[in-house]
């Protein structure tokens, strides 16, 4: 009997989630994973959310969107710059599951062909919350369906594995927490 590793076992549990939730559903869900996964509509979404605030606040409007921006930067700057980019020219990206698994997972949607490792999607949407959080608490519930969302269509789509939901989301905290603490110290 061969002894199977911690890690074998993590990476096994991870490969069977993405092929549990990958493609199951109707083309119906299909279309709701692509629109939940769509950057153009979610980058759409968090460009509308501070003019919308400006409405009744400018001054808040106009720093919520800062918060925002500086978030999104870092996000950028770090998941998709440092990690994923770097990451690639020394190969230690890691492959996305229908890449890695072409035979048991399929792509919908968008394509995408870089590294997997972290969800750049999980990390735009936590830190955009946790910066809208700090003004608007008490929309917790839509933070926490909109993530859930996003996270389940990444795996659905066969982007993700869930440790890259987990690590995007760890990043996106930390990116949300960093662009408070900038917009506090420089205002």
């Amino acid at each position: 009997m061969k002894k199977t590793s911690f890690i074998d076992s993590i990476r096994r549990f991870e490969k069977d989630t993405v092929v549990a939730l990958n493609g199951q559903g109707s083309s119906g869900i299909d279309v709701l994973s692509r629109t939940a996964s769509n950057i153009f509509l979610l980058s759409a979404g968090w460009i509308l959310v501070p003019f919308l605030v400006a409405i009744f606040n400018v001054l808040q409007g106009l720093v919520l969107g800062i918060g925002l921006a500086t978030a999104f930067l870092l996000n950028f700057l770090i998941s998709d710059c440092l990690i994923k980019f770097v990451g690639s020219i020394l190969s230690i990206n890691r492959e996305r599951p229908h890449i890695a698994h072409p035979k048991e997972i399929k792509a919908i949607g968008a394509n995408m062909l870089g590294s997997s490792f972290p969800s750049s999607h999980i990390a735009a949407m936590v830190s955009g919350f946790v910066v809208l959080l700090h003004f608007y608490a008490f929309l917790w519930p839509v933070a926490v369906i909109v993530i859930l969302i996003t996270a389940w269509s990444r795996m659905y789509n066969g982007m993700h594995y869930p440790s890259d939901i987990l690590g995007g989301a760890v990043l996106g905290f930390l990116y949300g927490r960093a662009s408070l603490f900038l917009l506090e110290y420089f205002m």
